[in-house]
């Protein structure tokens, strides 16, 4: 059962590599295999299959040697690759820096080249100093201390070697201010993850996490790792309850703190792309278009220029189409002004079409559910219907509780505009059951089938302008819940009953 397990992080660990990790993997193994190319070969073979298959493997590989000790190949095979990703990425990774300078001073201070363990020693220091590495900072400074009472006593004064003893504990200082604003996002991260961000739970803890920042607004973090944490935290706080205009304050500070901090932050390439990310989500809530568009390019700048140092960057082409097209429909989505969005679906979706197999699940659901609700709220539902079914067919869709009760919704109110009475009855109820095996089934949803349910039945005009007039005020109150926030987003109820009793006037 373990060996099992074992072989399929194996091949996981494998699927997940980049082409240029692949790359690297392939030199890098070169220099320790000879003519045999066992762990090559082994790799490759693992590499082309779609599912593991380990019988596959052994009736490919049953005239080679190493089929004999098939478990320890594959257990090579693994420990190969971690360490081939270790040196790939060792020189991003400025704890390994730090780490090796160390590991010089210590060689040199026991062969007793002093002098030259110092300029290692400071080199470390420097490097610490830059990324703030708290943790690290606290053990040179010990290091320090070591080397100023050992070696460099004679040449310092009393007061100069007073302040290097105080070293250790003003970095404690900083570590504790650090972990505090850590807490909070740990807090959060444990909060946010359970995915049940629409109960009244979950909000109340994120409630009481802001509230907790909120006290200390005026007390300024010591350093920028902190800063960065603290506003992430309020930022994550006011996403999660809907407030957009101070969760764009939040990610305007991020920015900011960024650009001022460029060379701190420099070497933090997925930072910075994500501060560009919040930056424009929030914009397109609560911003002009216009502004958006400016936030748009400067996110486009940096996911370019980042991919040109050949950093790997998750959802590439996601993330470009979203700094180019999608952000303009989800600033009028949001909005729901639909008059708007008419003249440029077209485009959206001939860009989309172009990156989709490139995109990750979450992205392809996002995209095509947007599209989907564009269509319907201009009317075209012949064509919302051919995007709900491939929706619908997708098979990762129950991995977001979210959308695939957005696209279950969606599915029946667009049934209900084609006319399809009869076929709706059914769908009602087994969209109910779909959803309340989602555990799932909150107010907002309730209330969305059980309002289809009373239209779908043979009533009068005046029946239903009565029932739309009902649960327009329902929806109305309803949306002022923080939970329900969410399920207005993607389904505009309120939007969507007004315009029944337009057409039905």
């Amino acid at each position: 059962m373990a060996d099992k397990k074992k072989s399929t992080i194996l091949f996981k660990l494998i699927k997940s590599m980049t082409q240029s990790e692949k790359r690297y993997f392939k030199m890098f193994v070169s220099v320790f295999e000879r003519k045999d190319k066992t762990y090559v070969k082994l790799y490759n073979a693992i590499e082309k299959q779609k599912v593991y298959d380990e019988k596959a493997l052994k009736e490919k590989f049953a005239n080679e040697k190493f089929v004999k000790h098939f478990a320890v190949v594959k257990n090579g095979l693994y420990n190969m690759i971690l360490k081939s990703l270790r040196f790939y990425y060792y020189n991003e990774d400025v704890r390994e820096k730090v780490a090796q300078y160390k590991s010089n001073f210590k060689v040199l201070v026991r062969k007793g080249f002093f002098s030259e363990a110092k300029i290692q020693l400071e080199k470390a220091v420097k490097v610490a100093d830059e990324r703030q590495l708290i943790e690290e900072q606290i053990d040179l400074a010990e290091l320090k201390i070591s080397l100023f009472t050992q070696i460099d006593y004679k040449n310092h004064k009393l007061e100069i070697f007073e302040k290097t003893l105080e070293l250790p504990f003003i970095y404690l200082e900083k570590l504790k201010d650090y972990l505090h604003y850590k807490k909070f996002t740990t807090k959060l991260d444990y909060a946010l993850l359970r995915n049940k961000i629409r109960t009244e739970e979950v909000q109340n803890t994120i409630a009481d996490i802001l509230n907790d920042l909120n006290l200390e607004s005026d007390i300024e973090p010591l350093t920028f790792r902190a800063k960065n944490l603290k506003y992430h935290a309020k930022l994550a706080c006011f996403v999660s309850m809907k407030d957009y205009k101070n969760a764009f304050e939040e990610s305007k500070k991020l920015y900011n703190l960024t650009v001022k901090e460029s060379s701190f932050f420099k070497l933090l390439p997925f930072h910075n792309v994500g501060v560009y990310n919040n930056y424009l989500f929030t914009a397109m809530k609560v911003k002009s278009l216009k502004e958006c568009k400016t936030i748009a390019n400067g996110y486009y700048k940096i996911l370019t220029k980042t991919k040109a140092k050949n950093i790997d960057l998750h959802d590439y082409e996601g993330r470009l189409f979203e700094s180019t097209h999608h952000f303009i429909l989800e600033h009028y989505l949001f909005k729901n002004d639909f008059s708007k969005i008419k003249p440029i679906l077209s485009e959206i979706e001939t860009e989309l079409k172009k990156i989709e197999d490139k995109l990750s699940p979450f992205l392809y659901i996002f995209y095509n559910y947007n599209i989907a609700y564009a269509h319907f709220g201009i009317g075209n539902f012949e064509t919302t219907q051919n995007y709900l079914i491939k929706l619908l067919n997708f098979a990762e869709l129950k991995s977001r509780k979210d959308y695939f009760t957005a696209v279950h919704l969606l599915n029946i109110y667009n049934h209900y505009e084609l006319g399809n009475i009869e076929h709706l009855i059914s769908l009602i109820k087994n969209t109910r059951q779909l959803i309340k095996r989602q555990e799932y089934l909150f107010p907002f949803e309730k209330l969305a089938i059980e309002l289809l349910s009373k239209l779908s039945k043979d009533i009068s005009k005046q029946k239903s302008k009565t029932i739309l007039i009902k649960y327009s005020n329902i929806f109305k109150e309803l949306s002022e819940n923080i939970c329900e926030k969410d399920a207005f987003e993607k389904l505009n109820l309120i939007w969507w009953i007004d315009k029944q009793l337009k057409s039905i006037s």
